[in-house]
């Protein structure tokens, strides 16, 4: 293995001691499977309380952890159960870990056609992907750009993502499992962040048809898939912030901008 092991004091200073102790008996009961290392990113599956497994995600650094995430709903600040019994596999028993070449490293390996032709297969599994790169390319040629004269960003595929973000947030479940929601709220905050660029070179009029695009989906569809979601109500919030500062950059000077939002209050 490239990494070496995580250290025991590492490893107990990344958890809850109550949360390390059930992440063992996870280890323990054989419940961490599929337990895939490419370059420094870690992924297994941890068999739970629901039918189907969570998805765990690992990034590692230097002999520790950068980033870790779960397909769980466990929100209380720190890292869940399920973390901690992969954590623990992956540093008890390096010979289960299945060795895999980064995937930048089988990238560029690919010719152009190659590639584009990878891409077109994996739409076929994943409509929301051709959202996500209508978007990224609407960006890339603005948000390196400085000063005026920039054409207006096409705010469609924004709204088109966050439409299939924000209903593959919420898929079937139980009676009994109440109004939990699933899926991946950093994907929705991070296509609320595609607005920063913008913000940060002063073009405040693209960023609110990228912040207006967005939120007028989840303004639309809020009764239906978040009414009960407080991660939501938490991002909602952070669009609401964003788009009033876009608001008050176009209203500003051009040598006024970026003086901090106490501009808004100077007469």
């Amino acid at each position: 293995m490239t990494e070496p092991a995580i250290a025991e004091a590492t490893m107990h200073a990344l958890f809850d001691a109550k949360i390390f102790d059930r992440g063992l008996r996870y280890y323990r009961s054989g419940a961490v499977s599929n337990l895939i290392k490419r370059g420094s990113t870690l992924s297994a599956d941890v068999h739970g309380s629901e039918f189907e497994p969570y998805r765990v995600e690992v990034s590692l650094h230097e002999g520790g952890v950068a980033h870790a995430k779960c397909s769980c709903p466990y929100d209380y600040g720190d890292y869940c159960k399920h973390i901690a019994a992969v954590l623990i596999k992956f540093t008890n028993e390096p010979e289960a870990v299945i060795e895999r070449p980064a995937v930048s490293a089988l990238l560029q390996e690919l010719s152009r056609d190659a590639l584009e032709g990878l891409l077109l297969k994996r739409l076929e599994a994943d409509p929301s992907l051709a959202s996500w790169i209508e978007a990224e390319l609407a960006l890339s040629p603005h948000a390196k750009e400085k000063g005026g004269g920039r054409p207006a960003v096409d705010p469609e595929p924004f709204r088109e993502h966050a439409r299939l973000l924000l209903a593959g947030r919420h898929r079937r479940r139980g009676y009994w499992d109440d109004y939990r929601s699933s899926g991946n709220i950093e994907e929705l905050h991070r296509l609320v962040e595609k607005a920063v660029p913008f913000l940060e070179s002063g073009d405040g009029a693209n960023a609110l048809r990228v912040l207006e695009a967005i939120a007028e989906t989840f303004v639309e569809n809020w009764f239906e898939y978040s009414d009960y979601d407080e991660d939501m109500y938490l991002l909602f919030d952070d669009l609401g912030r964003l788009m009033a500062e876009a608001a008050l950059m176009t209203d500003l000077p051009l040598d006024q901008r970026g003086q901090g939002s106490g501009m808004a209050a100077t007469p």
